[in-house]
């Protein structure tokens, strides 16, 4: 499938000098959403990597690579894993004819057990590397395949010595078959066992497959000399075959950006927002737990009096494709056209780095967020962001943040301040002291816990709070957020 790609036009002093088309051919994949991903598909005469943990469809899309060009040339199935009738077997489950696909099979088989005594004498890398490579020069050089599927490259690591005679071998190996007229897909599980990262440098793209439950991903991180679509791709295997859902993401141009200064109504705040906020306002709240984050988001929508829309992330994350958007733009369009302020209440788990996902079980590995962040940049509204790592937001969010306020950990003049006025007037209390209280080391949240929890304790015993209860609280709290009740802390008031 060829494919047009426009140079740019070279200008001097304003005069048109040349202007460049070049075509790009492109194979597919056999799988049309991995090729709309990739644009196309894969490009003539280059290696890819397809790497996995076991299970998450590697061998399959391999396949589906062998078949789709079968009918109209030589495809050629190096297996290193599976013997050749398991491989035949699997793939008639999900229907794909192999009567085109040639084979070579060099995976282990029983009369391997009867030849162990030559491995007494020998390393395994000299026994095997000699025939394997005879094998691989002549099947290549007699099929002239235009696609080879190598799996696994991970068993080429037993056929050498060391690190660098491997890296070597398979250099040379993608070479000879690229020189030969072949485009290559191998596999690799890349464990902490077996590294793969020498493997992804040597080749000319990186795909990747994830598998968390019954939910498989599919996500693209190095193409040489085209583009790709960026994201986590949803991936499904049934008994038809492999489909890959790409990333539903809006058109450009599709939102319209306006900046104007709203006033908020409050005199103060729109001297210091130099005449109120801009529409579209995002601002981020950042702070360790308990530092009032939240509860700033909840004052500042009452001094505005409009309405708080707190996101729950239960309900709008979904697992099923296409399902996250659509819950957000609701969520969008709602406090649009109320007015309301959205909270984003520990903004790191919907706006994370959208970085390579090396753990299958990172569950936020589906989120939209290339749709968010456009949808966060037209919103007409205020958004409000908390978070207690800020390290872990996506540096394309960062940048469209308008303002950033740090919640500094309360110092021990304002804990005083703060256990002052933790009780209301009516609550009974009995000898209580601000100034040694203040010595517990925690934000306002857990001053509130802890004084809460006095609180029952005296009323359980039908008396006034006093710092005996306000001591047996602080212990409950400390143990629940694992946290040492030093003797400095409680100096003075035990």
């Amino acid at each position: 499938m060829p494919q047009i790609e426009d140079k740019a036009i070279l200008q001097h002093n304003g005069v048109v000098v040349k202007r460049m088309r070049r075509v790009v051919q492109r194979i597919s994949t056999g799988i049309a959403g991995l090729d709309e991903v990739l644009e196309g598909g894969f490009i003539p005469q280059r290696a890819y990597l397809l790497r996995g943990a076991p299970g998450t469809g590697k061998t399959l899309i391999g396949l589906h690579f062998l078949v789709a060009g079968a009918r109209r040339e030589n495809c050629l199935f190096i297996a290193l894993d599976e013997p050749e009738y398991k491989v035949r077997q699997n793939a008639a489950s999900i229907g794909l004819d192999l009567r085109r696909v040639h084979f070579l099979d060099l995976s282990p088989s029983s009369e391997f057990f009867a030849q162990v005594q030559i491995y007494d004498l020998f390393a395994p890398s000299e026994v095997e590397r000699a025939p394997v490579t005879q094998m691989l020069v002549e099947r290549v050089r007699e099929l002239k395949p235009k696609r080879v599927f190598v799996d696994s490259m991970t068993h080429f690591r037993y056929f050498a010595p060391n690190e660098f005679e491997y890296r070597k071998q398979v250099l040379s190996f993608l070479r000879f078959l690229t020189e030969q007229g072949a485009t290559v897909l191998f596999t690799a599980e890349g464990s902490t066992v077996a590294p793969d990262d020498d493997l992804q440098s040597l080749s000319d793209g990186v795909i990747h497959l994830e598998m968390n439950g019954d939910h498989r991903r599919v996500q693209v991180s190095k193409m040489r000399g085209t583009s790709f679509r960026a994201g986590v791709h949803a991936l499904r295997i049934d008994g038809r075959g492999v489909y890959v859902y790409p990333q539903i993401l809006p058109e450009p141009g599709q939102f319209t950006v306006v900046h104007e200064r709203i006033p908020s109504g409050v005199r103060e705040m729109d001297e210091l927002l130099h005449g109120g906020r801009e529409r579209g306002t995002i601002v981020l709240v950042t702070g360790a737990s308990g530092v009032g984050k939240t509860m700033a988001a909840e004052v500042l929508a009452n001094a505005l009096d409009l309405d708080l829309y707190k996101i729950d992330l239960s309900q709008v994350v979904s697992k099923y494709i296409g399902e996250t958007e659509k819950n957000l733009r609701r969520v969008f369009d709602a406090a649009e056209e109320g007015g309301a302020i959205l909270l984003f209440d520990e903004a790191d788990a919907l706006f994370g780095k959208r970085s390579e996902v090396k753990d299958s079980h990172d569950r936020y590995a589906n989120i939209e967020v290339s749709y968010l962040l456009q949808r966060m940049e037209a919103h007409r509204g205020l958004a409000i962001l908390t978070t207690n790592m800020k390290h872990a937001l996506d540096p394309a969010f960062l940048r469209r943040i308008r303002f950033v306020v740090h919640f500094p950990f309360p110092d021990a003049e304002q804990r005083t301040a703060i256990w002052r006025r933790i009780f209301p007037p009516q609550t009974p209390t009995q000898q209580l002291e601000p100034e040694k209280l203040a010595q517990l080391n925690v934000a306002g949240g857990a001053i509130r816990n802890i004084a809460l929890a006095a609180a029952f304790l005296a009323a359980e015993e039908e008396s006034p709070v006093t710092m005996r209860h306000l001591l047996q609280a602080a212990r409950s709290e400390y143990a629940k957020i694992e946290k040492t009740l030093t003797a400095e802390e409680v100096r003075g008031w035990v």
